[in-house]
């Protein structure tokens, strides 16, 4: 019997994060390695939780992105493409772009896939997110280009009336 408090699926979870992160963590892709999660708490709810990150990590500069996810409970995992990897990066990091080639992307990407595949995890691919269509009418402006019409037609409207009153009273 072990000390260890975590729950069967916990264990479970730490065990195959410390597999792939043997497996993987000699990598350098672009001054990033890969990691594999490992639940935060003792338990992952009866497997309910244990859903764990692939992440690529940049230690020296703190920087760490999503490349995918498993659940080695539903033997499922999702590998995001290059694109949508890509993507994120420039939108977390305020449009930097993402330092690793898509060839050596790729290459990792594939290892990933049969290391998972190898394990009986299923694996899926994740695409970028589609573009929502631009809505039908056009927003408003600034609020402050709101504000300026507004005091504009104010202005005008005053005007008017008082070239009205002028007119009208000066016969």
């Amino acid at each position: 019997m072990t000390d260890d408090p975590r729950t069967q699926f916990a264990l479970a979870a730490v065990d195959f994060a410390q597999l792939f992160n043997d497996t993987f963590g000699s990598v350098n892709l672009s001054g990033y390695t890969p990691k594999l999660t490992t639940p935060s708490g003792q338990s992952t709810g009866g497997g309910v939780q244990a859903l764990q990150h692939i992440t690529l990590d940049n230690d020296a500069e703190g920087k760490t992105i999503v490349v995918g996810s498993c659940d080695n409970t539903t033997k499922q995992a999702e590998l995001r493409v290059y694109d949508h990897v890509a993507g994120s990066f420039i939108q977390r990091f305020d449009g930097m772009v993402f330092p690793v080639g898509k060839a050596e992307f790729t290459n990792l990407h594939d290892r990933f896939k049969d290391f998972l595949e190898m394990q009986a995890i299923r694996v899926n691919l994740a695409r970028p997110p589609v573009a929502q269509p631009q809505a039908a009418t056009a927003p408003l402006g600034k609020p402050s280009q709101v504000l300026w019409i507004a005091i504009a037609v104010l202005v005008m409207a005053i005007a008017g009336g008082l070239v009205y009153y002028l007119g009208f009273y000066q016969q």
